[in-house]
């Protein structure tokens, strides 16, 4: 979403790639990119597109406004690929394919590049003010195993200023309103359960409760008061909207077939954009292949 009215992203046509946008009408569509090669990765905040682009010189990040102006490559080197972007459209993380394990940080504004440490596991991306970023750090325990180690480092300076340790079940991680803390979902609850760990507390405490299907996703609204949250409940998938505690959930999608794929807000936390349909999987058998 580049703004409240303006949906944006890739679609194939005559044997390339391009970024396009429409508004939430459904207006013919137009690119916002031209030329050969693919223009992927789209993410867009407060009127500015980030995108991966790949052509004959690589795939580096890119960026524009809005309407398709100002076009300008951010990154140069042996491939970089877009990983997130902060709501004010600033600053960008993303990654080099010279040194996958580290994470990097640049400007959109004047393209300074900050150096972020090594080696990360994971990045989960800007706080809801775009102060901090949370990185995921592997290390040992007294007893040798492996233990990950969440740390949120400022922006842009990098400096670890809190760090918290999730439960070896959780997954689909994020942040927690008001970048207080993390999002999981715990995986030891057969309902895939939202979660929330603060940075300081003992314990994760439960945000969703429900008892029948399995969540498979969920979004935090931009000001922080709700929650969209995908669940598998029988043959169909659909969208509940939920407060930030987990409260008053209202199913807001009838689907009776199909999957959703992704369920993002609009930037005035008002109306959700969802991706659903069908997917299909082929098995192909090759035959004396040498």
């Amino acid at each position: 979403m580049a703004d409240s009215g303006t949906l944006v992203y890739s679609a194939a046509r005559d044997q390339a790639v391009q970024i396009w946008s429409t508004d939430l009408a459904g207006s013919a569509p137009r690119a916002l990119t031209s030329g050969a090669g693919f223009s992927i990765n789209a993410r867009a905040a407060s009127g500015v597109i980030v995108f991966d682009r790949v052509d004959t010189s690589g795939i580096h990040v890119w960026t524009m406004d809005a309407h398709g102006g100002g076009l300008r490559q951010l990154t140069s080197g042996l491939g970089e690929q877009v990983t997130s972007l902060s709501r004010d459209g600033g600053w960008i993380t993303f990654m080099r394919y010279d040194s996958l394990s580290a994470a990097w940080l640049l400007s959109v504004r004047n393209s300074q590049i900050t150096h972020l440490g090594a080696p990360v596991s994971a990045r989960i991306g800007f706080s809801p003010d775009g102060s901090e970023l949370l990185l995921s750090r592997v290390e040992a325990d007294a007893g040798g195993s492996s233990r990950t180690r969440w740390e949120a480092v400022a922006v842009p300076g990098g400096t670890v200023r809190a760090s918290l340790q999730l439960p070896g079940q959780a997954v689909g991680y994020a942040w927690s309103p008001g970048g207080h803390g993390m999002l999981f979902l715990d995986t030891a609850d057969p309902a895939w359960n939202i979660h929330r760990l603060d940075f300081g507390a003992k314990a994760p405490v439960p945000i969703t409760r429900f008892t029948e299907g399995r969540v498979l996703g969920y979004k935090l609204s931009p000001d922080g008061a709700r929650l969209a949250v995908t669940r598998r409940v029988g043959p169909a998938t659909n969208v509940w909207v939920t407060s930030a505690d987990g409260s008053q959930p209202v199913q807001v999608t009838q689907f009776t077939t199909g999957d959703i794929f992704s369920a993002d807000w609009m930037p005035d936390s008002r109306r959700l954009v969802m991706s659903a349909g069908k997917r299909s999987v082929d098995a192909v058998l090759i035959r004396s292949f040498r």
